[in-house]
């Protein structure tokens, strides 16, 4: 029972960080020290919403695709991200180094300064280098798994 209960906290911590991780991603945020409190938000929410979410996908035996936002093509800089829903959360926990990539926001909220978003994470691992996260293709991703998970 507690293994079930474990696995419950575990589902329950990554779906709440999966959807500050989608509303971070999602915002226009000006460019400078509030920016900069948001990077260290996110980079936190990533860490945290990884180790619950691979704690679910091991006692489900179950994975998903990441699929890539449309917003990399919106600003013309096509970028290749990982897939494999797995290997992002792994690139994440076991990062050495894990950047938050900003880019120019497709909308303007902010008169004064440049308007930006969190695009998603470069991830460099023993095992990956420059590792593309979309951000909220992660988060969606784990959202929209299969509700009916059994814990194994």
């Amino acid at each position: 029972m507690l293994n079930n209960a474990i696995h419950h906290q575990a589902q329950t911590a990554a779906q709440q960080s999966a959807i500050r991780l989608m509303a971070y991603a999602d915002a226009v945020w000006p460019d400078g020290q509030m920016l900069e409190f948001v990077i260290e938000q996110v980079l936190n929410e990533a860490v945290t919403f990884s180790v619950n979410a691979r704690r679910v996908l091991d006692a489900t035996k179950t994975t998903n695709v990441v699929q890539q936002s449309d917003w990399d093509k919106d600003i013309g800089k096509p970028i290749e991200s990982e897939t494999d829903l797995r290997r992002c959360l792994n690139a994440i926990i076991h990062a050495h180094e894990l950047q938050v990539i900003v880019s120019r926001a497709i909308r303007t909220k902010f008169a004064h300064g440049p308007n930006v978003q969190t695009r998603g994470l470069l991830a460099n691992t023993d095992r990956y280098s420059n590792l593309h996260i979309d951000l909220f293709g992660l988060a969606w991703s784990f959202m929209t798994m299969p509700r009916q998970m059994k814990m194994q």
